[in-house]
């Protein structure tokens, strides 16, 4: 967990960039198998089986960074104060992918997937990659509340949560339900990593 500043270490952390050199990559590793995220949907209420929810993956305010490179969408209003907005990320231009994401099998960022006997479904994100990126999925059983659903702007929690089209907070982990039902996920975010090679070379004499 954490976003690279005190205070902030909420949600968890996602590293799509290699663990190793790629010569050094399994043969069974797909490198773009890093840059997924799977959505894990769980019904428990009845009936649960074969149940529609319908997601959809937003890209809140960065709660690390108040200004370039990483948060570029905040601005000042006229009283000097900061104004925090999502919609921060930056694409992968040579990916393809937008900086919100996209989920792998509609190529969108809405999808809706089917519970299963269990009322367990899942769904694979593509994310970009580029560090400070922020995201989440919320999921509805009703496909209008779902569009409805947005990150406000104003203060760091309007900016970092979902909220419904009529203003209610979308509640995440244990956070009790609202009606209609729908939930998020916590906050992901991505890093990258430094690699670093410590070298150094004899005393230069006689020169």
């Amino acid at each position: 967990p954490g976003n690279g500043k005190t205070g902030t270490d909420i949600g968890v952390r996602l590293f799509p960039d290699l663990p190793v050199p790629p010569n050094q990559l399994p043969p069974t590793d797909n490198r773009d198998d890093y840059r997924k995220a799977k959505v894990i949907v769980q019904v428990y209420d009845e009936p649960k089986a074969n149940r529609t929810v319908y997601l959809r993956l937003f890209d809140p305010d960065d709660p690390s960074a108040d200004g370039a490179p990483i948060d570029s969408s905040d601005i000042k209003d006229k009283m000097g104060n900061i104004v925090r907005k999502g919609e921060d990320n930056f694409e992968d231009v040579a990916g393809g992918i937008p900086g919100r994401g996209m989920f792998e099998a509609s190529g969108t960022v809405d999808h809706q997937v089917l519970t299963d006997a269990n009322g367990k479904a899942e769904a694979i994100v593509l994310l970009s990659c580029q560090p400070g990126n922020n995201f989440k999925v919320a999921g509805a059983f009703d496909e209008g509340v779902r569009n409805g659903l947005h990150i406000k702007e104003g203060t760091q929690e309007q900016a970092l949560r979902v909220w419904t089209h009529d203003n209610k907070k979308v509640p995440e982990g244990n956070e009790p339900d609202i009606q209609p039902v729908v939930r998020a996920t916590e906050l992901l975010t991505v890093w990258r990593r430094l690699h670093v090679e410590v070298d150094s070379m004899g005393a230069v004499t006689g020169n």
